[in-house]
């Protein structure tokens, strides 16, 4: 299946294992994307990994010099990366690692098994995105729904919040939350809908999303986004 360019960040201190695994995911990923750009490393405390967002990221989550687990949760707190996929060959750390909600958990011991497994839900869930098209500045551009954070009402018009850029439309947020609410996109206030992918943390008036972004919490929308969170919760 084609897709755009992926970034792929891994890290692990075992040199000989990432050229393995790199090996490996080349050989099974080019069937599900057309350009991958990977970002490997050895030392979890080396600055640029936190220079680019990734499509991916997989960690070893015993690291030498850094907590894999607070790793991963600096990477989502930062906005670089939601989907976590832990390695490593301590396979009794997999139940410590929920904490970070990761993607997977591919324990060295059962490599090849836990690989295919892998394989089979990125191509499940590369099947399953969802894009929807956004008229901004007299241009219509095509938009990942996993790419979206927030979404805000400002001077009547529609600001859409992705990774990468803010968009602007004059669609209603409530026709764009209609279609968007399976995808996860939930209206949390008169103004604001977001993406509980990216949720953090949340208190009784406010959502504090992946990039320090802080959203009011409406009373009225609390019940459905705490419902549609929980589901994402235990997906």
């Amino acid at each position: 299946m084609g897709g755009g360019k992926m970034h792929i960040l891994i890290i692990d201190d075992d040199e000989m294992f990432i050229k393995k695994f790199k090996n490996d995911f080349d050989h099974r990923f080019d069937a599900l994307c057309d350009d991958t750009n990977y970002f490997v490393y050895t030392d979890g405390l080396d600055k640029r990994i936190f220079d680019y967002k990734y499509d991916l990221a997989f960690l070893d989550i015993d690291l030498k010099t850094v907590d894999g687990i607070a790793l991963a949760e600096e990477l989502r707190e930062k906005g670089k990366c939601q989907c976590i996929i832990f390695i490593s060959s301590h396979s009794h750390l997999v139940h410590s690692s929920l904490i970070v909600h990761p993607y997977f958990f591919i324990r060295k011991s059962e490599y090849e098994s836990d690989l295919s497994i892998l394989f089979d839900l990125l191509q499940r869930s590369l099947k399953e995105k969802y894009f929807v098209p956004i008229k901004s500045n007299g241009m219509t551009k095509v938009v990942n729904l996993n790419s979206i954070v927030y979404v805000h009402v400002d001077n009547g018009f529609l600001k859409i919040h992705t990774l990468d850029e803010i968009l602007e439309t004059d669609v209603l947020l409530k026709k764009f939350v209609e279609e968007t609410n399976k995808h996860g996109i939930v209206r949390v206030h008169q103004s604001y809908a977001i993406n509980v992918t990216y949720v953090l943390s949340y208190t009784s008036k406010e959502i504090t999303l992946a990039g320090n972004n802080v959203i009011p919490l409406g009373r009225a929308y609390k019940q459905s986004f705490i419902d549609l969170y929980a589901e994402y919760l235990i997906q």
